[in-house]
């Protein structure tokens, strides 16, 4: 299968237009049936309203509750329950010709069946893209927008043929459809590979980062190549640098028997290591099989081992070596008239796989906690340009080790490894999935996410809802109603879909997009009023359906951005808690300004202006507060 951005995933980002094709497409024409609910059972606009409010608000307060779900048994087997759940509610619809029954069927259990089908959409989208993410998320939500192109006519003509019960029934028959489209919604096959232990050393850690940032970037790895020829050119300075005492060093005791050893044991084994891992930046491709007679070609290392009175047995078939005492050096027995060794020193030969690796990888790390401009002061008699360059190779090949065969990581007692296991099959467990949901909301770029989405639900939705109401009280034929939300959907279509590559391309950045699209959109809500005539009135409302589905699009992608990958199911549901708490006080919010004060003019002025300070004051306030400068994105 291919990977991000890649073939597949345009599919899965299809399938999530055809699932908000079908569900938030009939969303949409919560203005028809609106009208046809007053008409048909001589409600005033608050009772009309009520299924609506039920419907959106137990969608937005299920959304923890969906991601808890997801969470536990994966985003696919729940956006499948969410059909079903669906289908059977608005099937039962067909049965009940009470307002109530519609409250609790169409409005609550339906609710829930899209609370289940439409949250998690997202995140599967997200997981199969990276660079054009927002492209592929507005893409999937462009659905509902074309759904309002089809389903006004279609509604106005099922509510004339069938009446409203045949209607119900044929939408149930229109959802059933979301269940193939979900099948292709799978996890994608990256992420079920298990994940690389990931060491708690933050350098480590930002070595790991920095490998992968490697493997996406080939264009920059050349610049990440280890000089090797300049630092065996460079190994007397190399070795003053990785025996000098910093105050990081760790009181290991393997580590300081290389350190207690005699000075040449320890360089040597310093030097066998450190050719050990040039060895491996040289063979990377051959599964990690290393010449072991590498580490005794250095001419440094040979020289120690005269000094020291030793010498090299090189057997060339296996090309192993053995490290010997010379018949000069006096530590060694003449037997017979022949030499025999008395010491082959396994201690540094035995050192110079695992305990010395691990002392050079420390020192290493120490040198790079330390200030570079430092350095340079404690060698005065070396030139100060080979020094900075000595310590950025050790750096690339500090950052080019292999992890995965790094054994500073291992020294955990086995009753912490088996304790750490433990914790890691508890870790799906309901109890842990809600403690991570309580963290989530002490997250303040978290909850200035739900605020931006607060803020959305309560300009958008109560306008969705009275559209085609207040356009009759403008003047609008009834039938004219489907034009008024074709003119929404299609600037909420162009919004979703086509100003994706303003924040893709770098263009701007997605927190100052929604600063400047809230105020914008602000402005827009508290002028619709003041429109003189049908032909702005239809251009105003595709502004507003542009900027709004614009801003829609976006907030999903800052959680994902800025938010950790194994809490961005659970993120993603709980966004939408706070607008389903207020989503209960619409019915008594719309039905004040319709009902009680005769307009709704007031009702936008009042979105228009509400916009507009948030955007303007709250969002400019708390945003370099909440968001990663640039750079730090993922940190």
């Amino acid at each position: 299968m291919d990977g991000p951005d890649q073939g597949w995933a345009w599919a899965v980002a299809l399938a999530a237009c055809a699932i908000n094709f079908i569900m938030a497409g009939l969303g949409r024409m919560s203005g028809i049936l609106y009208v046809a609910f007053i008409d048909i059972y001589r409600l005033d606009r608050k009772g009309a309203s009520t299924p609506f409010s039920v419907r959106s608000s137990t969608r937005n307060l299920l959304g923890p509750v969906v991601g808890i779900l997801g969470q536990k048994y994966g985003n696919q087997v729940v956006i499948i329950s969410g059909a079903v759940m669906s289908t059977i509610s608005t099937i039962l619809c067909f049965f009940v010709d009470d307002i109530g029954w519609i409250t609790v069927l169409w409005g609550g259990l339906g609710g829930a069946g899209t609370a289940l089908t439409t949250v998690l959409v997202q995140v599967v989208v997200g997981q199969y893209f990276k660079k054009y993410r927002t492209t592929a998320i507005g893409m999937g939500f462009s659905g509902g927008c074309v759904g309002s192109f089809l389903f006004p006519a279609l509604m106005e003509w099922l509510l004339n043929t069938c009446g409203i019960e045949g209607t119900f029934l044929i939408i149930a028959g229109i959802i059933m459809h979301c269940i193939p489209a979900a099948m292709i919604l799978r996890k994608p096959p990256w992420l079920n590979k298990k994940p690389v232990k990931v060491s708690k050393d933050p350098v480590i850690h930002q070595i790991n980062n920095y490998s992968i940032k490697c493997k996406e970037e080939t264009k920059e790895s050349s610049e990440k190549v280890v000089d090797i020829q300049f630092l065996r050119s460079n190994s007397d300075l190399i070795l003053k640098l990785l025996l000098l005492k910093t105050p990081g060093d760790e009181p290991d005791n393997k580590l300081l028997e290389v350190e207690n050893a005699s000075v040449n044991s320890a360089q040597i084994c310093i030097l066998e290591s450190l050719e050990d891992m040039y060895a491996h930046q040289q063979n990377s491709k051959t599964n990690g099989h290393i010449d072991k007679e590498l580490a005794c070609k250095n001419n440094v290392v040979k020289g120690l081992l005269l000094e020291s009175g030793l010498k090299v047995i090189t057997n060339p078939r296996s090309k192993s070596f053995n490290v010997e005492k010379t018949a000069e050096s006096g530590a060694a027995k003449n037997v017979n008239g022949n030499w025999t060794r008395r010491s082959s020193i396994p201690d540094v030969s035995k050192m110079s796989k695992k305990v010395s690796r691990q002392y050079v990888l420390l020192k290493i790390k120490n040198i790079l906690y330390t200030n570079p401009n430092q350095i340079p002061i404690l060698f005065p008699d070396e030139n100060r340009t080979n020094i900075l360059k000595v310590v950025s190779e050790l750096r690339k090949l500090y950052c080019n080790h292999d992890w995965s065969q790094c054994e500073i990581e291992k020294k955990r007692p086995s009753l912490e490894n088996s304790q750490k296991s433990m914790d890691k099959k508890q870790s799906n467990s309901f109890w842990t999935i809600f403690k991570t949901m309580i963290k989530l909301f002490r997250n303040p770029l978290f909850v200035l996410v739900c605020l931006c989405r607060t803020v959305h639900f309560l300009t958008f939705l109560p306008i969705v809802t009275t559209i085609v109401d207040f356009a009759i009280d403008r003047g609008f034929r009834e039938d004219e109603g489907s034009y008024v939300i074709a003119a929404l959907s299609l600037g909420d279509l162009l919004g979703r879909l086509c100003l994706g590559w303003v924040t893709d391309k770098g263009f701007m950045g997605v927190p100052r997009y929604l600063l400047v699209g809230m105020v914008l959109q602000g402005v827009n809500t508290a002028t619709i009023p003041f429109m003189p005539n049908k032909a702005t009135v239809y251009v105003s409302l595709c502004i507003f359906g542009m900027l709004q589905g614009s801003l829609f699009v976006r907030h999903p992608v800052l959680v994902q951005r800025y938010m950790r990958s194994d809490v961005q199911s659970l993120a993603i549901g709980c966004m939408n808690f706070f607008p389903g708490l207020l989503g209960m006080a619409l019915p008594l919010y719309i039905g004040y300004f319709r009902d009680t004060l005769g307009t709704y003019d007031y009702f936008k002025l009042h979105k228009g202006f509400s916009g507009i300070v948030f955007g303007s004051c709250g969002f400019r306030a708390f945003s370099p507060l909440c968001f990663p400068p640039k750079g730090n994105e993922n940190s």
